[in-house]
């Protein structure tokens, strides 16, 4: 039975795994059950939620990839349904701890005479110091004395306390932040670094328009240009300049035709929410950037009214 549950959810997977649009929602629909149902299912058999089980399954399937063709990591990203390439390396690394750069390296080392190092396993949750801390004191209680027993006791209440001061004060922060945003600069995949003024002309344009939804905090484009060349996550970037949602893209080129990817991720959470792609002709550039600049703002503004009438 939980086999069989595990083998249809990946099969599900597997069968829209270049689907980038594909999530919780519609692999909820067409497992025929419930969201809370899968998700206490899931939550027992694997400690994950839907939406890392999803991630993970479309990761562990990209892994099977490099190690068996020659495809460049950014077009298996697009084959697995990461429409951002970099998005995808960070996943990666994340589940793996190293980047999928380095996969077919490590393969051929394995498999040489040079070391016997083999491919590590997708990385396993660690507990937490005070979490080892307090397994170590639970196992050697018998052999505490009073004292040192009323000593931790007084310790752990003081760290609840401190823990419940920070948890209100960092959500406090976040709920001032909400339905703020910064808009990154684009990522630029072509060889031609003048395409870097194309992707900042559409950047731009969007940002112009966002700037008429009037609920929405938009971090200005000066502080925003200081994360060019950045090497953080959403998160780390939102935490710094406290907003709620960045929003990413990259700007892919070839011949006369052009691949634009856009993506919102929930800073807080660090989870990709929401995205689009564009693939446009570019025999009138002006109406390409305009297209998407006016485009962007609808959807962004009707995926916040959804969000809203959701919670």
């Amino acid at each position: 039975m939980e086999s069989s549950f595990l083998n249809k959810l990946t099969e599900i997977v597997h069968n829209n795994l270049s689907n980038d649009r594909f999530g919780v929602t519609e692999l909820v629909k067409e497992m025929g059950m419930s969201r809370s149902l899968i998700y206490r299912h899931l939550k027992k058999l694997t400690n994950k939620s839907i939406s890392q089980f999803l991630r993970n399954t479309r990761l562990e399937k990209a892994m099977e990839m490099l190690l068996n063709t020659d495809e460049p990591a950014s077009e298996i990203a697009f084959r697995v349904g990461f429409s951002s390439p970099a998005y995808f390396n960070h996943c990666f690394h994340e589940h793996y701890g190293f980047p999928p750069g380095e996969v077919r390296k490590r393969a051929l080392h394995l498999n040489g005479t040079e070391t016997t190092t083999s491919i590590p396993e997708p990385k396993a949750e660690q507990s937490s110091l005070s979490e080892t801390t307090y397994g170590k004191w639970k196992r050697n209680k018998k052999k505490l004395s009073g004292y040192i027993f009323a000593f931790v006791v007084l310790l752990s209440f003081v760290s609840f306390l401190v823990y419940l001061v920070y948890f209100v004060a960092l959500n406090n922060k976040w709920a001032k932040a909400e339905k703020s945003i910064i808009v990154l600069p684009f990522k630029n995949l072509s060889d031609d670094p003048v395409n870097e003024y194309f992707a900042d002309g559409i950047r731009e344009d969007i940002l112009n328009n966002l700037y008429w939804i009037t609920s929405l905090r938009i971090v200005s484009n000066t502080t925003a240009e200081n994360f060019r060349e950045y090497k953080l996550t959403a998160h780390e970037i939102a935490h710094q300049i406290n907003v709620n949602y960045v929003l990413e893209g990259s700007v892919r080129r070839y011949s006369n035709n052009v691949r634009i990817n856009i993506q919102l991720i929930d800073a807080k959470s660090d989870e990709h929410l929401w995205s689009d792609s564009f693939d446009r002709d570019l025999s009138d550039i002006i109406h390409v950037q305009n297209e998407i600049a006016c485009r962007l703002p609808i959807n962004l503004k009707r995926f916040f009214l959804t969000m809203k009438s959701g919670r």
